[in-house]
Protein backbone atom coordinates (compact mmCIF):
# COMPACT_ATOMS: atom_id res chain seq x y z
CA UNK A 1 0.00 0.00 0.00
CA UNK A 2 2.85 2.39 0.86
CA UNK A 3 4.52 1.68 -2.48
CA UNK A 4 1.26 2.38 -4.29
CA UNK A 5 0.86 5.67 -2.43
CA UNK A 6 4.45 6.64 -3.19
CA UNK A 7 3.87 5.80 -6.85
CA UNK A 8 0.73 7.92 -6.89
CA UNK A 9 2.52 10.84 -5.23
CA UNK A 10 5.30 10.59 -7.84
CA UNK A 11 2.72 10.62 -10.63
CA UNK A 12 1.02 13.66 -9.12
CA UNK A 13 4.36 15.44 -8.78
CA UNK A 14 5.20 14.70 -12.42
CA UNK A 15 1.78 15.98 -13.51
CA UNK A 16 2.28 19.17 -11.48
CA UNK A 17 5.68 19.76 -13.08
CA UNK A 18 4.16 19.25 -16.52
CA UNK A 19 1.41 21.77 -15.78
CA UNK A 20 3.91 24.34 -14.55
CA UNK A 21 6.03 23.86 -17.68
CA UNK A 22 3.00 24.24 -19.93
CA UNK A 23 1.98 27.36 -18.02
CA UNK A 24 5.43 28.89 -18.65
CA UNK A 25 5.17 28.09 -22.36
CA UNK A 26 1.72 29.65 -22.50
CA UNK A 27 3.02 32.81 -20.83
CA UNK A 28 5.78 33.05 -23.44
CA UNK A 29 3.20 32.75 -26.22
CA UNK A 30 1.07 35.46 -24.64
CA UNK A 31 4.07 37.78 -24.36
CA UNK A 32 4.89 37.19 -28.03
CA UNK A 33 1.30 38.00 -29.04
CA UNK A 34 1.34 41.20 -27.00
CA UNK A 35 4.58 42.24 -28.68
CA UNK A 36 2.97 41.71 -32.07
CA UNK A 37 0.00 43.85 -31.05
CA UNK A 38 2.26 46.66 -29.90
CA UNK A 39 4.19 46.39 -33.17
CA UNK A 40 0.97 46.70 -35.17
CA UNK A 41 -0.06 49.72 -33.14
CA UNK A 42 3.31 51.32 -33.82
CA UNK A 43 3.22 50.55 -37.54
CA UNK A 44 -0.28 51.91 -38.03
CA UNK A 45 0.07 55.54 -39.02
CA UNK A 46 -2.28 58.29 -38.08
CA UNK A 47 -4.59 59.07 -40.99
CA UNK A 48 -4.45 62.81 -40.57
CA UNK A 49 -0.66 62.87 -40.36
CA UNK A 50 -0.49 60.65 -43.42
CA UNK A 51 -2.86 62.88 -45.41
CA UNK A 52 -0.85 65.99 -44.47
CA UNK A 53 2.37 64.27 -45.46
CA UNK A 54 0.86 63.13 -48.75
CA UNK A 55 -0.43 66.60 -49.51
CA UNK A 56 2.97 68.13 -48.99
CA UNK A 57 5.29 65.40 -50.22
CA UNK A 58 3.92 62.30 -51.89
CA UNK A 59 1.40 61.40 -54.52
CA UNK A 60 -1.77 59.86 -53.06
CA UNK A 61 -2.22 57.51 -56.00
CA UNK A 62 1.33 56.23 -55.62
CA UNK A 63 0.74 55.55 -51.95
CA UNK A 64 -2.60 53.84 -52.65
CA UNK A 65 -0.82 51.56 -55.11
CA UNK A 66 1.44 50.50 -52.26
CA UNK A 67 -1.31 49.78 -49.75
CA UNK A 68 -4.68 51.37 -49.00
CA UNK A 69 -5.99 52.37 -45.59
CA UNK A 70 -9.00 50.11 -46.03
CA UNK A 71 -6.82 47.08 -46.76
CA UNK A 72 -4.56 47.88 -43.85
CA UNK A 73 -7.49 48.40 -41.48
CA UNK A 74 -9.14 45.17 -42.65
CA UNK A 75 -5.94 43.19 -42.17
CA UNK A 76 -5.33 44.83 -38.80
CA UNK A 77 -8.88 44.12 -37.61
CA UNK A 78 -8.67 40.52 -38.79
CA UNK A 79 -5.34 39.99 -37.04
CA UNK A 80 -6.58 41.69 -33.87
CA UNK A 81 -9.68 39.49 -33.84
CA UNK A 82 -7.61 36.32 -34.24
CA UNK A 83 -5.24 37.40 -31.50
CA UNK A 84 -8.17 38.17 -29.19
CA UNK A 85 -9.67 34.73 -29.82
CA UNK A 86 -6.33 33.10 -29.13
CA UNK A 87 -5.97 35.03 -25.87
CA UNK A 88 -9.46 34.00 -24.76
CA UNK A 89 -8.69 30.34 -25.47
CA UNK A 90 -5.44 30.59 -23.56
CA UNK A 91 -7.20 32.18 -20.59
CA UNK A 92 -9.81 29.41 -20.59
CA UNK A 93 -7.09 26.79 -20.74
CA UNK A 94 -5.23 28.50 -17.90
CA UNK A 95 -8.38 28.39 -15.76
CA UNK A 96 -8.78 24.68 -16.43
CA UNK A 97 -5.12 24.00 -15.58
CA UNK A 98 -5.36 25.98 -12.35
CA UNK A 99 -8.46 24.03 -11.34
CA UNK A 100 -6.71 20.74 -12.15
CA UNK A 101 -3.70 21.82 -10.09
CA UNK A 102 -5.92 22.69 -7.12
CA UNK A 103 -7.64 19.30 -7.39
CA UNK A 104 -4.27 17.53 -7.42
CA UNK A 105 -3.05 19.47 -4.39
CA UNK A 106 -6.26 18.74 -2.47
CA UNK A 107 -6.01 15.06 -3.32
CA UNK A 108 -2.40 14.94 -2.13
CA UNK A 109 -3.34 16.64 1.15
CA UNK A 110 -6.16 14.18 1.81
CA UNK A 111 -4.12 11.08 0.96
CA UNK A 112 -1.72 11.31 3.89
CA UNK A 113 -0.83 14.03 6.36
CA UNK A 114 2.80 15.19 6.32
CA UNK A 115 3.00 14.72 10.10
CA UNK A 116 2.04 11.07 9.65
CA UNK A 117 4.29 10.46 6.68
CA UNK A 118 7.53 11.16 8.59
CA UNK A 119 7.05 8.59 11.41
CA UNK A 120 5.77 6.03 8.93
CA UNK A 121 8.85 6.51 6.76
CA UNK A 122 11.15 6.13 9.78
CA UNK A 123 9.31 2.99 10.88
CA UNK A 124 9.69 1.39 7.44
CA UNK A 125 13.37 2.31 7.23
CA UNK A 126 14.02 0.80 10.67
CA UNK A 127 12.29 -2.42 9.67
CA UNK A 128 14.32 -2.61 6.46
CA UNK A 129 17.54 -2.03 8.40
CA UNK A 130 16.64 -4.77 10.89
CA UNK A 131 16.00 -7.20 8.03
CA UNK A 132 19.29 -6.29 6.37
CA UNK A 133 21.17 -6.84 9.66
CA UNK A 134 19.54 -10.24 10.09
CA UNK A 135 20.40 -11.24 6.54
CA UNK A 136 24.02 -10.23 7.08
CA UNK A 137 24.18 -12.21 10.33
CA UNK A 138 22.68 -15.29 8.69
CA UNK A 139 25.06 -14.99 5.74
CA UNK A 140 28.05 -14.78 8.11
CA UNK A 141 26.83 -17.75 10.13
CA UNK A 142 26.33 -19.79 6.99
CA UNK A 143 29.79 -18.91 5.74
CA UNK A 144 31.36 -20.08 9.02
CA UNK A 145 29.53 -23.42 9.26
CA UNK A 146 29.03 -24.39 5.61
CA UNK A 147 31.15 -27.31 4.35
CA UNK A 148 32.45 -27.81 0.84
CA UNK A 149 30.79 -31.24 0.57
CA UNK A 150 30.17 -34.60 2.23
CA UNK A 151 30.40 -38.26 1.24
CA UNK A 152 27.53 -39.48 3.40
CA UNK A 153 24.00 -39.55 2.01
CA UNK A 154 22.62 -38.50 5.41
CA UNK A 155 23.13 -35.45 7.58
CA UNK A 156 23.60 -36.26 11.26
CA UNK A 157 23.32 -34.14 14.40
CA UNK A 158 20.57 -32.09 12.79
CA UNK A 159 17.74 -30.52 14.77
CA UNK A 160 14.23 -30.79 13.42
CA UNK A 161 12.66 -27.38 12.78
CA UNK A 162 9.31 -28.70 14.02
CA UNK A 163 10.13 -30.62 17.26
CA UNK A 164 13.79 -29.54 17.79
CA UNK A 165 14.90 -33.17 18.21
CA UNK A 166 18.16 -34.67 16.99
CA UNK A 167 17.36 -36.35 13.69
CA UNK A 168 19.08 -37.79 10.63
CA UNK A 169 18.14 -36.14 7.34
CA UNK A 170 18.47 -37.62 3.87
CA UNK A 171 20.45 -35.44 1.46
CA UNK A 172 18.84 -36.80 -1.67
CA UNK A 173 15.18 -37.62 -1.99
CA UNK A 174 14.28 -41.19 -2.92
CA UNK A 175 12.53 -41.04 -6.31
CA UNK A 176 9.96 -43.57 -5.10
CA UNK A 177 8.94 -41.17 -2.32
CA UNK A 178 8.38 -38.25 -4.64
CA UNK A 179 4.84 -37.20 -5.35
CA UNK A 180 3.96 -38.06 -8.94
CA UNK A 181 3.43 -35.13 -11.24
CA UNK A 182 -0.21 -34.23 -11.80
CA UNK A 183 -1.77 -35.31 -15.04
CA UNK A 184 -2.57 -32.98 -17.85
CA UNK A 185 -5.71 -30.95 -17.31
CA UNK A 186 -8.80 -32.10 -19.21
CA UNK A 187 -9.56 -30.34 -22.42
CA UNK A 188 -12.81 -29.65 -24.19
CA UNK A 189 -11.16 -29.50 -27.60
CA UNK A 190 -12.13 -32.13 -30.19
CA UNK A 191 -8.66 -32.01 -31.76
CA UNK A 192 -7.16 -35.05 -29.94
CA UNK A 193 -10.29 -37.15 -30.46
CA UNK A 194 -10.44 -36.35 -34.17
CA UNK A 195 -6.73 -37.11 -34.57
CA UNK A 196 -7.24 -40.51 -32.90
CA UNK A 197 -10.25 -41.34 -35.05
CA UNK A 198 -8.38 -40.32 -38.20
CA UNK A 199 -5.47 -42.55 -37.25
CA UNK A 200 -7.84 -45.49 -36.66
CA UNK A 201 -9.47 -44.96 -40.06
CA UNK A 202 -6.07 -44.91 -41.74
CA UNK A 203 -5.08 -48.15 -40.05
CA UNK A 204 -8.39 -49.76 -40.99
CA UNK A 205 -8.06 -48.65 -44.61
CA UNK A 206 -4.49 -49.92 -44.73
CA UNK A 207 -5.63 -53.30 -43.34
CA UNK A 208 -8.35 -53.56 -45.99
CA UNK A 209 -5.84 -52.79 -48.74
CA UNK A 210 -3.48 -55.44 -47.41
CA UNK A 211 -6.30 -58.02 -47.27
CA UNK A 212 -7.38 -57.12 -50.81
CA UNK A 213 -3.83 -57.50 -52.07
CA UNK A 214 -3.48 -60.87 -50.31
CA UNK A 215 -6.82 -62.03 -51.74
CA UNK A 216 -5.67 -61.05 -55.24
CA UNK A 217 -2.41 -62.96 -54.83
CA UNK A 218 -4.31 -66.03 -53.57
CA UNK A 219 -6.67 -65.93 -56.57
CA UNK A 220 -3.70 -65.72 -58.93
CA UNK A 221 -2.13 -68.76 -57.27
CA UNK A 222 -5.43 -70.65 -57.49
CA UNK A 223 -5.86 -69.87 -61.18
CA UNK A 224 -2.26 -70.86 -61.91
CA UNK A 225 -2.79 -74.15 -60.06
CA UNK A 226 -5.93 -74.91 -62.09
CA UNK A 227 -4.10 -74.14 -65.32
CA UNK A 228 -1.23 -76.44 -64.36
CA UNK A 229 -3.66 -79.26 -63.48
CA UNK A 230 -5.39 -78.97 -66.85
CA UNK A 231 -2.07 -79.11 -68.68
CA UNK A 232 -1.03 -82.22 -66.76
CA UNK A 233 -4.18 -84.01 -67.86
Amino acid sequence: MILAMQKEVENLTAATATLMEEKGNRQEHMDALLEQIELLKTVKADREDLEDALANKADTCAVNRKVSHDQFDAAYDDLSRNIEEALNKLLEQETLWQQALRDIQNEMEHKLDKDELGPLKDFIQNKIKMLQDRLKALAGLRKDTEAAGAKSKYLRDVNCISCDKDVVMRKEMDPSLMTPAPGLPPTKSMGPYLAYELDQLRKEQKGKEQKSAAYGRNMNHFENALSSAKLDR
